[in-house]
């Protein structure tokens, strides 16, 4: 007889039989909880009856976990598996599958996996490799349902795409910009468009960095950050736009001068009108002269009195017709002017004739009065009389051009075009004497002028010579104190009143002082309202070049401060 726990967990009371097996008499009504205590007695019916032997004791198995099967598919199409949430149901699969006594299991983590759970895989019997996801599976000889871990896609995985506004910088500034937060693993590169930036990126720090090139003009850098990691890779850009700053200027000229006009008869005449102290008096010679066949030079008669001449200005537009500058006799019918002149809505004119009889290019429409602007006229030397006065020779017979502050001062091509011509009658012809008073803020008594004058100057040229190119005549107006010393100093020069050419032009000498005059308005050594505005190549010089200020205060000698020369 025996007494015990059957492997249904009953309390059961069995007999053995001949054939080796035990018979069940009777059995408890409900199998017993695990881990439950009991003792056993037995009460023999009479004394003949014995206990065979001492009762031996049989335990259970301990009672097997309840298993869940699981798999993640990590990264896109790789499949791992099985994996189990506890290590005792991992060890429990890997002591089955083995036949042995004990299990072993190891752990896993996933980046995709959402929730960052520790999972268990049993040592043996295990992929790590798998394309497709576990089907048709058994376990001890049960079929297994397998649960997928929820993991992210590659694409959910891949690097966030690099997001940046567009930035702006003045060239030359040094640019620190961090490309990659330091607590990330991915990795970074990246390319700038175009080359020449100046920055670069670090590969250690994930910063963009260096010193933005310096540029002619605006330039736009394109950076394109392109981030990756095992699942993909991310591709983000901005710009960076390196702006041009002038340089800082270095001028020899000053430019924190001039003489603010403001009608009322104010003006400023060279105290000469001989026609040895002014190139555009022309030697007071009347004379007709053809321009010459080659069109880039001066013309070549003997008569032929080229010159050039610069101003920088700026308007108060509240006149109708004011004189900028004028070289002539005056308002009368009969009066014969050369003019720089502009009217109340900011349009500019050249002009040459008789009373209002007059030859005039169009050089600009709507100047604004905030803004400085320089103007250059060099006459090539041609004059014509009524029979040959027609827009076509004016044309060939003058370079124009005109800069301005709010363009950087870059210069205009040549304006002097038949388009722009408009050629006056009889009266208007330029091949007469013009020996007559120069003034600056309008004529006299009249045309007054309404703005400032920061510089003026006047040069003669000599005959049958290449005219001044563009960088001769920028630096005229921008900077004349550098171009007399660039383009005068030690060179050969024509006086006035001849086609002869005269050796070792020189700052200080009478004779080139007369054939040049620089007035800086303010700006130069002797400059004051006691002695007028002097001529930098001769600035002791009272009776020729001096320019004395008329119906003027001191107080017309004004601070400036010109953008881009000052």
């Amino acid at each position: 007889m025996r007494v015990g726990i059957d492997t249904n967990g009953f309390i059961s009371i069995e007999s053995l039989q001949d054939d080796g097996t035990f018979v069940a008499h009777s059995r408890s009504s409900y199998p017993v909880p695990q881990g439950s205590s009991y003792h056993l007695g037995i009460n023999v019916a009479n004394n003949a009856a014995r206990v065979y032997s001492a009762p031996k004791v049989h335990l259970l198995e301990p009672e097997a976990p309840t298993m869940y099967f699981r798999y993640i598919e990590s990264p896109d199409g790789v499949f791992h598996y099985p994996l189990f949430a506890t290590a005792e149901e991992a060890n429990y699969y890997d002591m089955t599958v083995q036949g042995s006594e004990t299990g072993a299991s190891h752990t896993h983590t996933y980046t995709d996996d959402p929730t960052n759970t520790t999972w268990y895989m049993p040592d043996h019997i295990n992929t790590m490799t798998a394309t497709e996801a576990p089907t048709n599976q058994t376990f001890d000889g049960q079929p297994v349902v397998y649960t997928e871990i929820t993991s992210l896609t590659n694409a959910d995985l891949t690097p966030a795409v690099f997001t940046s506004a567009d930035l702006t910088y003045q060239e030359g500034t040094v640019v620190n910009m961090q490309l990659q937060p330091a607590d990330t693993v991915y990795s970074t590169a990246v390319d700038i468009a175009p080359a020449g930036s100046g920055l670069v990126f670090n590969a250690s720090t994930k910063m963009l960095q260096g010193t933005l090139a310096d540029v002619a003009s605006d330039t736009v850098y394109t950076v394109t950050v392109t981030r990756a990691n095992s699942y993909g890779s991310s591709v983000g850009s901005f710009t960076i736009t390196a702006t041009d700053v002038a340089p800082p200027q270095t001028n020899d000229t000053p430019w924190t001068k001039a003489l603010d006009f403001s009608g009322s008869n104010e003006h400023a005449k060279q105290v000469s009108n001989s026609q040895y102290a002014n190139a555009m008096r022309m030697g007071a010679y009347g004379a007709n002269v053809a321009n010459n066949g080659d069109s880039t030079k001066t013309a070549s008669s003997g008569y032929a009195m080229p010159w050039a001449n610069t101003v920088v200005f700026r308007t108060d537009l509240s006149n109708s017709n004011q004189h900028i500058w004028n070289l002539g006799q005056g308002s009368g019918n009969s009066d014969k002017n050369i003019y720089l002149r502009t009217d109340a809505s900011g349009n500019l004119y050249f002009g040459w004739g008789k009373g209002s009889d007059n030859n005039e290019c169009a050089i600009w429409s709507g100047m604004a009065s905030w803004n400085w602007y320089g103007v250059y006229i060099a006459h090539k030397g041609g004059r014509f009389s009524y029979g040959d006065l027609n827009v076509s020779n004016l044309a060939d017979a003058f370079d124009i051009r005109i800069a301005n502050a709010s363009n950087s001062w870059n210069l205009s091509s040549n304006l002097s075009t038949t388009t722009n011509w408009t050629a006056g009658g009889n009266n208007a012809r330029t091949d007469l004497s013009m020996q007559y008073d120069f003034t600056i803020g309008g004529r006299g008594s009249n045309r007054s002028f309404h703005g400032k004058v920061a510089s003026m100057v006047m040069t003669t040229l000599k005959t049958n010579t290449t005219i001044p190119d563009d960088t001769e005549i920028k630096l005229m107006i921008t900077d004349p104190v550098k171009w007399v010393t660039d383009y005068k100093v030690g060179n050969a020069y024509r006086w006035t009143n001849t086609t002869s050419t005269y050796p070792n032009f020189q700052v200080g000498d009478s004779q080139p002082a007369q054939a040049t005059q620089v007035w800086l308005m303010g700006d130069g050594t002797a400059d004051s309202y006691a002695n007028g505005m002097r001529n930098y190549v001769q600035t002791s010089d009272q009776n020729w070049s001096k320019l004395q200020l008329n119906s003027m205060v001191s107080n017309d000698i004004q601070n400036v401060n010109i953008n881009g020369l000052t």
